[in-house]
């Protein structure tokens, strides 16, 4: 029963952000380059900085990251709308 209320929490929430941004978001994998930073915090750290510069929040970006690549290239997959990936 509570997993129904969770469930069905996240998709009124998913629903609500869908309309607000006119569109749904869908998985990207942002390539950056050759590996740069000295430790995978400070990749996570310019990762988040880069979303939260095309989702206008700093909160989202922690929500719509996926996985942070950071031994072999720096890099990002996350949710996001094709407007924002643009």
């Amino acid at each position: 029963m509570r997993f129904a209320k969770i469930l069905s929490s996240f998709t009124l929430l998913f629903i609500g952000y869908t309309l607000v941004n006119g569109s749904t978001p869908k998985h990207y994998i942002v390539y950056m380059g050759d590996h740069s930073h000295p430790n995978s915090e400070s990749v996570i750290r310019a990762n988040h900085e880069i979303l939260a510069s095309v989702t206008g929040s700093i909160s989202e970006p922690k929500a719509a990251a996926l996985h942070h690549y950071s031994k072999s290239f720096q890099g990002f997959s996350a949710m996001i709308t094709p407007e924002q990936a643009s």
